[in-house]
């Protein structure tokens, strides 16, 4: 089942830059069939062109459809997956939790680097 952005990690997202322009995303909209019907919800891949935000404080996402280049109008709670990952994945790249608060990282494995010995200075 596809679950959907947390709203306070989609805060978190724009805010620091990591959903921006350009950001491929998988979402619901609404769509119409071959009839002109609508239907309740299609869902695509769709590329960000801009983001806006509604005096609800709500984020609103001007998108390209990946398939056909239609322009669509999200909501930005629509989405399941930014670029191939699921939000909490997405955000676990960036530092952020679930929940929209910043994590430290885990410390780093291997071996360190060698330190470069200060060389002797000498007095003539």
């Amino acid at each position: 089942m596809n679950c959907l952005i947390n709203p306070k990690l989609l805060d978190a997202l724009v805010r620091r830059g990591c959903i921006k322009h350009r950001t491929e995303i998988d979402a619901f909209y609404r769509a119409d069939d071959m009839a002109g019907n609508p239907l309740v919800r299609a869902h695509g891949t769709l590329i960000v062109i801009d983001i806006l935000r509604s005096k609800t404080g709500d984020y609103i996402m001007k998108c390209a459809d990946s398939y056909d280049g239609r322009i669509r109008t999200i909501k930005g709670t629509m989405i399941y997956r930014i670029d191939g990952m699921t939000p909490e994945r997405f955000a676990q790249t960036h530092q952020i939790s679930p929940t929209g608060e910043t994590i430290t990282p885990p410390p780093k494995r291997g071996r360190r680097p060698k330190r470069v010995q200060p060389k002797a200075q000498t007095t003539a």
